[in-house]
């Protein structure tokens, strides 16, 4: 098995994120770090639905997935609550899942894995102007099976939290 985290979204324009460390300003893949640090970076790239993971319509039924590729840290953390401040729309539906892709060689026990891993969700709602890093933070570290569902209130500006 192994962790998997992801931002499903019915936002249809939500912007991918792109580390100037793994790619160039027009999205092509850096294949040269350097340091393995480089690959730890936040970024958020948008993946067909299906062409992701067979586990991800088992979670959610949104149809736009971005792959939240990065190790978490509180400064990454931090960039990711700015990109979703920055982007986000009132009405619009944003999860961050956190999750153990199943590893499974037949159908059976795929969805075995996949049921045993949605029993053990833990559902959060925050409101991204009112959320920082230790508040997800606190969240992230201390489960396995994850989903947050970020919302912006419609008279909410968009305005960085310090």
């Amino acid at each position: 098995m192994s962790v998997f985290d992801f931002l499903a979204t019915d936002d249809r324009d939500f912007p991918q994120l792109y580390s100037p460390k793994k790619h160039d300003p027009k999205g092509k893949p850096i294949f040269r770090f350097d340091s393995e640090e480089d690959l730890k970076e936040l970024e958020l790239i948008s993946v067909p639905r299906e062409e992701t993971y067979g586990d991800i319509p088992y979670y959610t039924s949104l149809p736009y997935i971005l792959e939240v590729d990065w190790q978490f840290s509180p400064e990454r953390c931090r960039q990711l609550l700015h990109h979703l401040r920055e982007h986000m729309k009132p009405n619009r539906k944003y999860e961050f899942w956190h999750i153990w892709l199943a590893n499974a060689h037949t159908e059976k026990t795929y969805k075995k894995g996949i049921a045993e891993g949605q029993s053990s969700i833990v559902k959060v709602g925050m409101n991204i102007m009112e959320t920082d890093e230790q508040m997800v933070q606190q969240v992230y570290m201390q489960h396995e099976y994850l989903n947050i569902h970020f919302y912006r209130m419609p008279q909410q500006k968009r305005q960085n939290k310090k």
